[in-house]
């Protein structure tokens, strides 16, 4: 009976204290011609709206894109052309690998990785980063095809 309780009990709280993250598409158009969108990746918590990860996490997202927020309304700049991205969650780290073109002084095709840590909200490097979270299965098959 006591086996039972702990057991009970250690569900509770595992399941209390759960994180549903997902990363959501948010499409916005830049500002240049008013014509190509870009789909720009926001994470969220289903359990928990004021999550200080999620937020920092976000942070870094829109500090990446040079922007303030993901409401095209209150942006006053937006130059990013045809974005795209991928997500995936491995253990505590999110990876999100996006490819676009920036209007800077020319067009500038863009390619980058991001990797975040789901414990702490901090953008990652590819040296803090377990061998297994860098390798991809879908990378795997590109590489072959």
């Amino acid at each position: 009976m006591k086996f039972e309780l702990f057991v009970f009990l250690v569900l509770i709280s595992t399941v209390g204290y759960s994180q549903e993250y997902v990363v959501e598409t948010v499409e916005l158009i830049e500002t240049v011609d008013n014509t190509y969108v870009s789909d720009i990746p926001r994470v969220r918590d289903l359990e928990n709206e004021n999550n200080q990860i999620v937020e920092s996490i976000n942070s870094r997202i829109l500090d990446r894109f040079m922007i303030n927020s993901f409401t095209q309304s209150e942006l006053e700049q937006f130059r990013w052309y045809d974005v795209v991205y991928t997500s995936e969650f491995i253990g505590n780290i999110l990876h999100i690998s996006f490819s676009g073109e920036y209007y800077g002084a020319s067009l500038n095709g863009i390619h980058d990785n991001i990797f975040f840590s789901l414990k702490s909200g901090e953008s990652l490097t590819t040296s803090e980063l377990p061998s297994e979270a860098i390798f991809f299965v879908s990378d795997y098959f590109d590489f072959f095809s």
